[in-house]
């Protein structure tokens, strides 16, 4: 029986000592042991040093189970379980990068912390899962119970699986959006939107936000709003076209509209420069939706809107800075150039910092 007793006592991320703090302590058989985790999973120190799987803090006589060594945190007051050598993070209890080698391991308590561990960003999405939907909030929940698994002769990571009611949502759940994928026979409960071309489900609220939600933006269609538009935008038909700066429209404005057809978007075609018409298609390296970055170099980088025309080549293939084909010269690096030449602003999209023209809202 565990009895858990108010204590002022440290808990210290390793990755930042100075800011974490906790004030609960684990009393066990009158032997008090510290307690780092955000996670009640954790609560499992072992009183018996004879076990081969535990590790005993220094002056203590409470040992902590083998998973909670080289995890990220310390538990023993100076730090000694995050200094152990014989418990290397490849050792189990651990979880194992899904998409490149060599393997890569990180603690369990550090999924989904919203902090890349893994190089390939699966600590924080996976083919099953977000990470963050999945934490161990109260000792005899399922993802405790998964948690608790040694990750090899009980390995029941394999056991977790997104919940039903989070696929066909527009909400990137999985890597690369797998869960938004295949869901045009998906019938959406009374009182929600369905997307016509994928069968995606969306809230009625999300009509008309001016943000993407079906692929081809057609919960944007037909609605009133009075958003901030480029003058260039308004040469778009806003019923049957999508404002998009091509690159055949940037080597030549005469022959050419900054405007596709609305049946071209979310069809992992990229038309428009940076990926704009594939926003909620395609996903960046992290293998997390492109959404408002900038693809450029065949796919292979994604910037975020503050790097794009700022007067550095941040993409090989320059189209960052090609996309605004206006004359920037006058304009400091760092500055964007607004397309009529009147001034040059700060920040994009900065209602405060704003172009005449509205040209920085692009």
């Amino acid at each position: 029986m565990f009895n858990i007793a108010e204590w002022d006592v440290f808990s210290v991320p390793v990755e930042n000592s100075l800011t974490s703090i906790r004030t609960n302590s684990i009393v066990i058989d009158n032997h008090t042991s510290l307690n780092s985790s955000v996670n009640l999973w954790s609560l499992d120190i072992v009183h018996h040093q004879s076990l081969s799987s535990s590790f005993t803090c220094p002056y203590s006589s409470s040992s902590l189970a083998v998973r909670r060594i080289n995890d990220g945190y310390f538990d023993c007051l100076g730090g000694e379980d995050e200094r152990c050598s014989s418990h290397p993070m490849t050792e189990p209890y651990r979880y194992r990068r899904q998409t490149v080698l060599p393997p890569q391991y990180v603690s369990y308590q550090q999924l989904g912390n919203g902090i890349n561990e893994c190089d390939d960003g699966t600590d924080e999405i996976s083919h099953e899962i977000r990470w963050v939907l999945f934490k161990c909030s109260v000792p005899d929940n399922f993802a405790c119970w998964v948690f608790r698994g040694d990750g090899i002769e009980d390995n029941r990571i394999k056991s977790v699986r997104l919940s039903f009611h989070r696929y066909c949502d527009t909400i990137w759940d999985t890597l690369d959006g797998q869960d938004e994928r295949d869901c045009v026979h998906w019938t959406c409960l009374p009182g929600i939107f369905r997307c016509n071309t994928t069968g995606q489900c969306i809230r009625e609220v999300d009509l008309c936000d001016k943000e993407f939600d079906c692929y081809n933006d057609e919960d944007e269609l037909q609605c009133w709003n009075s958003s901030r538009k480029w003058s260039l935008a308004q040469q778009c038909d806003p019923l049957r076209e999508h404002f998009c700066i091509t690159s055949q429209y940037v080597k030549d404005q005469t022959l050419s509209r900054p405007c596709i057809p609305y049946s071209k978007l979310g069809d992992s075609q990229v038309d428009c420069l940076g990926g704009r018409d594939e926003r909620n298609v395609l996903s960046c390296s992290d293998h997390m939706m492109l959404s408002d970055h900038f693809l450029c170099d065949r796919g292979r980088k994604c910037l975020t809107y503050t790097d794009i025309c700022n007067g550095v080549d941040d993409c090989i293939d320059g189209t960052d800075e090609l996309i605004c084909f206006w004359n920037r010269q006058h304009c400091t690096q760092g500055q964007f150039a607004c397309a009529n030449i009147e001034r040059c602003t700060n920040s994009l999209c900065h209602p405060k910092d704003a172009c005449s023209d509205g040209s920085n809202w692009f």
